[in-house]
């Protein structure tokens, strides 16, 4: 697929409700290298909801010295979407290698919902490897839009962060206030 113009990126989140609300089971897609906004575009067609977050990331580039951002996946190879069973033209599309059902899904639901609140409050979210930090201290969020949002603490030299873990996504990272944490 082609670079993306960032009017030209799928919606974060299809249709625009509460991921908690629902009443389908969330499945998640593993698919192919940068297929991830396709399949949010196929999805989309189909009439099947998805969370798909995004963040931009920008870098110069060695030769012009001109800034380039990129819209990226914060899950990079990982698609979550909801429906009832999973249609066969996502079994069998060229992009996705694999589809798992959610165990726990109110628990995952959740995890996705704090995320999603964390990206419309516009709070800086990253993706991060669990082994690029010390893990510190487990904590809970006690106030703002990611209440109740549990993850290990990591101080910086810019602030506090936490790393929080998505059943089956993988890790971020979200700048949090320290006033708005408590231990466990």
């Amino acid at each position: 697929m082609p670079i993306l113009a960032i009017k030209d990126n799928p919606p974060s989140r299809f249709p625009n409700s509460s991921i908690q609300e629902t009443g389908l089971d969330w499945f998640i897609a593993k698919v192919k290298p940068r297929q991830e906004k396709a399949l949010a575009f196929d999805l989309m067609e189909m009439e099947i909801g998805y969370y798909l977050p995004l963040y931009s990331k920008s870098i110069r580039r060695p030769d012009t010295g001109k800034l380039r951002t990129s819209i990226l996946p914060l899950f990079p190879s990982y698609l979550p979407f909801e429906c009832s069973e999973v249609p066969e033209p996502i079994l069998h599309s060229n992009r996705v290698l694999k589809v798992m059902k959610i165990r726990a899904q109110d628990h995952f639901k959740a995890q996705l919902q704090a995320v999603y609140l964390a990206r419309e409050s516009r709070l800086p979210i990253i993706p991060c490897d669990q082994d690029a930090f010390e893990m510190g201290q487990l904590v809970r969020i006690c106030e703002g839009p990611c209440k109740g949002l549990v993850g290990k603490l990591v101080n910086r030299i810019n602030g506090t962060s936490l790393v929080i873990r998505l059943e089956g996504l993988g890790f971020a990272g979200i700048h949090v206030n320290s006033q708005h944490l408590a231990p466990l």
